[in-house]
């Protein structure tokens, strides 16, 4: 029996196709910063529309692990490399909306990442195939990791790297629930701090949602429950330690919450749509 014959062609194009949608999915919501709803809506509706003709065309899944792959560390070098060399420097940032890492950038790579696994999901729970149980497992793992590579540049890049240290600390606030009574109970509506509030929720919200499949087991989910306060925590006290933003407690609060939703939006899908080994 003779092997199958590879067609080239196929593989590169599928490769392609697969890189440019999620590119192109993540760079129309990016193209809209300020505005987020309309962000949201774009990069959600060309991201299913590029998923559905991928499984149209039979784009195997291994094509998408490669896309991740490859989406992940191009957003990474466009991001650092690309900002350093149009501004001449790697302090990039000016106000909050110009710097490429800030949280409606980490939304838009996470919804391209969410509308793919989840659909994806869907179709092996539908087809209830082991071998595609199987591929889907597989896909998975290397977005999850693939994003967590994406989120740990970030963290280091726009709370770090791309600060300029102040000459002294600024004073951390330990009051906890200041911002929600600033936010919610001031008598005047600020957009800004709005923003900056669900940021902090938002900004957590992947972490949890894809650290939750390699840690949601045994003894290790335990690490579920202490890892967001000790990354948020740590944050916080680099700022106070680097001289670099405003440590904050509610930060610390806002942050944990976030991961936990994404840890319970995690669990709830898997129990909506269970695949069998």
């Amino acid at each position: 029996m003779q092997d199958k014959k590879i067609n080239y062609f196929e593989v590169i194009f599928k490769s392609l196709f697969s890189v440019a949608f999620m590119l192109l999915s993540a760079y129309v919501g990016m193209c809209f910063t300020g505005k987020l709803g309309l962000q949201i809506a774009l990069t959600f509706a060309f991201s299913l529309i590029f998923t559905v003709l991928a499984d149209l065309g039979s784009v195997d899944m291994k094509y998408l692990s490669l896309a991740v792959s490859f989406s992940v560390g191009f957003w990474i070098l466009y991001a650092v490399i690309g900002q350093m060399l149009l501004k001449h420097t790697f302090f990039i940032f000016s106000t909050p909306w110009e710097f490429m890492f800030y949280y409606d950038k980490i939304g838009m790579v996470f919804i391209v990442m969410i509308v793919v696994t989840v659909y994806q999901r869907i179709k092996a729970y539908i087809k209830k195939d082991g071998e595609i149980n199987g591929e889907y497992r597989k896909f998975y793992s290397v977005t999850s990791a693939a994003f967590i590579v994406y989120y740990s540049v970030v963290l280091l890049y726009c709370f770090f790297i791309s600060r300029t240290p102040s000459a002294e600390p600024t004073p951390p606030n330990l009051a906890p629930f200041d911002a929600f009574k600033v936010t919610f109970l001031s008598g005047y509506f600020d957009y800004e701090r709005l923003i900056l509030f669900f940021g902090n929720i938002a900004i957590f919200i992947p972490l949890g949602y894809f650290l939750c499949h390699g840690l949601n087991r045994g003894k290790l989910k335990i690490l579920l429950v202490i890892l967001p306060i000790i990354i948020s925590s740590a944050i916080e006290i680099s700022q106070y330690y680097f001289c670099m933003g405003h440590p904050d407690v509610d930060d610390v609060i806002l942050n944990v919450i976030g991961f936990y939703i994404g840890v319970l939006m995690k669990i709830l899908f898997e129990k909506a749509f269970p695949l069998k080994d």
